[in-house]
């Protein structure tokens, strides 16, 4: 049901604004009538979302978490575009409290169920978190390993595992997972992401092979053309003029 709910925002997304109100009155009315409808919940959610709302999507869905069943993948998922909206809130607005609060609630749900099957996607996003806010790095690196021991031919959980180990100043080490996360997006035929690119850029720079750093970051800027938020365009392009010759 929730997803219906998704379909029918991102249909909004193409016919415009007098659509999108027709479906933020639907799931309204559908609350007043049912406050326990997940579909209208999370639509909600996703509706603030995409509006830069994010204290009303933080409400909406904490809505959907305590509707959805203890230890269920629903509730897992939920947490995760919680835990999503809280880094873009803390992005937005440089206010800790919501990276803090990101970080608790991951943890929070790793206690809760940490046999679960997407205890792997949580271990990682953890991990990923507290590197990239240059936060308790060893408890970083911890979630890291536990991540790459559940998955290890993840390449995205090679990757994490390889900007965990350079933000520990394991750079030689970080260098080879991150070699191996490339290798296996090539064996996996996936589409390599712009911030892998950017991640090796950052190793080699480190290692002081500032020709494959260069290499790297061009080619991050190159892959995320269409995809790089304003804020990482211009880190990577500070990148370039710093290792350029």
């Amino acid at each position: 049901q929730a997803e219906d709910g998704i379909r029918d925002v991102e249909r909004s997304r193409g016919l415009g604004d007098v659509y999108k109100r027709q479906v933020l009155t639907y799931c309204r009315q559908k609350l007043a009538s049912n406050p326990e409808s997940l579909a209208a919940n999370f639509t909600m959610f996703y509706l603030a979302k995409i509006s830069g709302e994010y204290d009303t999507a933080i409400e909406y869905i904490d809505r959907c978490i305590e509707l959805a069943a203890p230890e269920s993948p629903r509730r897992v998922a939920y947490t995760m575009h919680k835990g999503n909206i809280l880094i873009l809130a803390y992005t937005k607005s440089s206010d800790k409290s919501y990276l803090k609060t990101a970080i608790s609630d991951y943890e929070s749900l790793l206690a809760k169920m940490p046999n679960n099957t997407g205890v792997a996607t949580i271990l990682n996003n953890l991990a990923y978190v507290l590197a990239e806010n240059d936060e308790r790095l060893s408890d970083a690196l911890g979630y890291a390993e536990r991540a790459l021991d559940a998955r290890p031919n993840d390449p995205g959980v090679l990757d994490t595992y390889a900007y965990v180990l350079l933000k520990n100043g394991k750079v030689s080490e970080a260098a080879e997972s991150l070699a191996a996360a490339l290798q296996q997006y090539q064996q996996d035929r996936i589409a390599v992401p712009a911030e892998i690119y950017e991640h090796k850029g950052m190793i080699k720079e480190k290692l002081a092979a500032n020709a494959e750093a260069l290499a790297a970051y061009n080619k991050a800027l190159d892959v995320g053309a269409e995809t790089l938020s304003p804020e990482a365009r211009r880190r990577i392009e500070k990148a370039v003029e710093r290792v350029s010759p």
